[in-house]
């Protein structure tokens, strides 16, 4: 199969008009409608112009309606970033994987644990006959308080420490890769320009529903428009309910908070792209460390030799530009951003000044 039919297949390239038609995006501004029967499959092409009509040998063709330049847009950054992708689960994704799996084993090590220590404690219960009562001023008064003791400190630990440390295990191992598209993935441009073109979509069909319901008054009409421009029934139902505000369709904010959205997921992507542009793959080594800006992971790192800590005055350095030690790279990082990549300039210089001092 080749790119373009292969990106023809897939699901986001599929864009739908004003009217409910569905188009097909091939390249640029470049977009087919492809007509069916049992006879033959007839395929029409179609330029989009800044308005967002569709021109076909030089003519306006309005009966499959209007898509918007913006969305098309979008379509064609996203389908350019779809070619640059690897198919193939990224480094970033298999480090999530290991760190998820990494939380569901201290989770499952913290259930162990206390299934041993509420063992424990439930033998040296059954040490105590049941309903015996500390028999005050006798011998034997201290020990039973300890053991009363011990097995009030093991039941609250099997019960309460281990407990807690179990679920708070499988929350961090939960939340790993949920909390929104990370800068470090590689893929990131691929996956903000994804819901880039979903956010555009839902945004033009909110317009388009809201168009459809000042334009027709009875709900009979209004609901069968709503399913021709795309709608499920059930969702044309909801929408046609009036809201807690007394009104029907999407409200005003949902779609201003939504083109907020978009703004911010644009203005994010354009920064990205400028930081690519910029930061630049190095590796520096010197006589006590090594500087490094690793694209790849997105860090700039500190190495120092055998994996060893340094001293404390360059930790302190370390510290003063936010650079953490990190256990699985073993060395000291910060992420990679236009502020990161020159703070750990200023501070390699910084380093290099101190060990020239000691020296001398």
């Amino acid at each position: 199969m080749s790119n373009y039919e292969e990106w023809q297949s897939q699901e986001f390239s599929h864009l739908m008009t004003d009217k409910g038609d569905k188009l097909c995006h091939i390249k640029g501004n470049e977009l087919c409608h492809i007509t069916e029967s049992d006879v033959c499959c007839v395929v029409h092409y179609y330029i989009v112009d800044e308005k967002g009509y569709l021109i076909n040998n030089g003519v306006r063709q309005t009966r499959l309606g209007q898509i918007s330049p913006k969305l098309v847009q979008a379509t064609e950054a996203l389908r350019i970033e779809w070619l640059k992708k690897n198919d193939d689960v990224n480094d970033y994704e298999q480090r999530q994987e290991e760190r998820r799996e990494r939380y569901l084993e201290k989770a499952e090590k913290a259930r162990k644990e206390r299934e041993a220590v509420h063992s424990q404690a439930r033998d040296m219960s059954s040490i105590i006959p049941l309903g015996q009562p500390i028999l005050v001023g006798h011998h034997s008064e201290r020990r039973h308080r300890r053991t009363l003791d011990k097995i009030d400190n093991l039941y609250r630990k099997a019960f309460v420490e281990c407990e807690n440390k179990a679920k708070h295990y499988e929350r961090k191992a939960e939340a790993v890769g949920n909390g929104g598209i990370s800068g470090n993935d590689p893929d990131v441009i691929w996956k903000l320009t994804l819901e880039l073109q979903r956010l555009i979509a839902n945004q033009e069909l909110m317009k388009v529903c809201n168009k459809v319901i000042k334009k027709y008054h009875h709900t009979d009409e209004r609901k069968k428009a709503l399913m021709e421009v795309g709608l499920k029934e059930d969702l044309a139902d909801k929408l046609l309910k009036d809201d807690r505000f007394g009104g029907i369709g999407y409200a005003h904010f949902t779609l201003s908070n939504n083109s907020a959205t978009i703004r911010r997921i644009s203005g994010r992507i354009d920064e990205i792209k400028k930081l690519k542009e910029l930061s630049v793959e190095i590796k520096e080594e010197f006589e006590c460390f090594t500087f490094q800006i690793d694209k790849e992971d997105n860090r700039v790192k500190f190495i120092f030799p055998n994996d060893k800590r340094p001293d404390e005055k360059i930790k302190q350095l370390l510290k003063n530009k936010a650079f953490k030690w990190s256990p699985t790279r073993k060395s000291f990082v910060r992420q990679a951003t236009a502020n990161g990549i020159l703070a750990g300039k200023y501070l390699k210089l910084d380093i290099i000044k101190y060990l020239d001092s000691i020296k001398s």
